[in-house]
């Protein structure tokens, strides 16, 4: 019988190009699953050295108990040490810290360094339904660690900038890579700040449906209410989820919750 870690989904969230909306995805999905009718535990990990999520919960590294940091370089440390319990309801969070970036450099050239998160993670996660991902926005050595430490990956892809799609491109080679060596599945490609009347979402939009792999239905709507999240520490969903963004991040979330379910049942 699987136990309660095995069934915990972990979801990098990625796309090897900046603007796409990986951190507004993260943020908004967790709040969208923590507050659904039967709420579900949610774990966001800023992995990114930017730290746009964690500003998006309102949140700063010196008032924090622990960082994403610490999971790296001290293997005392533990998630249970270094979250941040309820930054939105059913949602914790560990936080990206200041030596994120220099990190990353210090993991060149060691031996399984891509393996640093996993190792991090395993025991320690069985009492989260999901945990969430945010990866910066290129390979480096911190998003190889999301991808061998996720079961699946999200890929939002900004449907106003072609860049982004050869992000989503590049990506999906290295979830190839990843997967000769253990299971990982794209759960979907999400479009995000999407206006049908603009011809760039006319033309990317075969594009990615061309790509082979799975793409969520739900668009997500180009907004500015979206960019206001870091400047008033709430993500939409949470702070305004009858908004066009926030039920927009709700039926992604029904939907990619359902994408799970189906696969599992094949």
């Amino acid at each position: 019988m699987a136990n309660q870690e095995d069934m915990t989904r972990v979801i990098a969230v990625a796309n090897l190009k900046g603007g796409t909306g990986k951190s507004t995805a993260v943020a908004n999905l967790a709040c969208a699953w923590g507050s659904e009718p039967a709420p579900m535990r949610v774990l966001a990990i800023d992995l990114d050295p930017q730290g746009d999520l964690t500003a998006m919960f309102g949140r700063y590294p010196d008032e924090a108990a622990g960082t994403v940091d610490d999971l790296f370089v001290d293997e005392d440390v533990t998630v249970e040490q270094a979250r941040m319990s309820d930054v939105a309801p059913q949602v914790d969070l560990i936080v990206a810290g200041p030596k994120l970036a220099s990190i990353e450099l210090g993991l060149a050239g060691q031996m399984s360094s891509e393996f640093f998160l996993k190792d991090a993670l395993d025991g320690h996660i069985g009492g989260y339904d999901i945990v969430l991902i945010d990866c910066p926005p290129q390979l480096g050595k911190l998003t190889p660690n999301a991808l061998f430490a996720a079961t699946e990956v999200v890929i939002p892809v900004s449907m106003v900038d072609r860049g982004a799609y050869s992000g989503a491109v590049e990506l999906l080679a290295r979830v190839e890579e990843v997967r000769r060596r253990q299971p990982l599945e794209v759960t979907a490609i999400v479009r995000t700040h999407v206006d049908r009347r603009r011809r760039a979402f006319r033309a990317l939009n075969g594009e990615i449906e061309s790509l082979g792999a799975p793409v969520a239905k739900t668009l997500i709507p180009l907004r500015s209410a979206f960019n206001d999240a870091g400047v008033v520490g709430s993500p939409v969903s949470l702070l305004e989820p009858d908004s066009e963004g926030g039920m927009a991040y709700r039926r992604l979330g029904q939907e990619l919750g359902g994408l799970r379910a189906v696969r599992e049942a094949a």
